[in-house]
């Protein structure tokens, strides 16, 4: 099995939709920010993707999955150290994220949860934050500085 992580391309939106609304996750959007999108392939497939939105200094993570079949193998966890390089690259200040499930990953990787009227108002732009779906998830902030 060889898995790699690459910077995504417009190529990859329809494999990365799929992926996404198979685990449930909204896709909307995608197009505008694919330019800030790593996807995880192995064997040539994509089977695991996170992406950022970049609003000022902040930037919204999303999008994070990895395909149920290749979970608990360090991939997400490889896939997030990625984006955390580019979002340092970015220069971003800051990292925003919408959470269900998997608030126990990002808070052992130092994010803590604030109150959604805590969020930058440029954030709240995100089509992410007006989705009626996103509406009830916890939000959680991890400073970069």
């Amino acid at each position: 099995m060889e898995s790699i992580i690459l910077k995504a391309t417009k190529d990859d939106i329809p494999a990365i939709t799929m992926l996404l609304k198979e685990t449930n996750l909204p896709p909307d959007d995608l197009e505008r920010w694919i330019d800030n999108f790593l996807v995880l392939t192995i064997d040539g497939k994509i089977e695991g993707c996170i992406g950022l939105e970049q609003w000022d200094s902040i930037g919204l993570l999303r999008s994070f999955v990895v395909s149920e079949n290749f979970r608990s193998r360090g991939l997400g966890s490889r896939l997030y150290l990625k984006l955390i390089a580019l979002a340092k690259e970015m220069n971003l200040s800051s990292i925003i994220l919408l959470a269900m499930a998997a608030s126990d990953f990002f808070e052992k990787n130092g994010f803590k949860f604030i109150n959604r009227n805590e969020t930058p108002k440029s954030v709240n732009n995100s089509v992410q934050f007006k989705l009626d779906e996103c509406k009830s998830y916890n939000v959680m902030k991890l400073d970069l500085n």
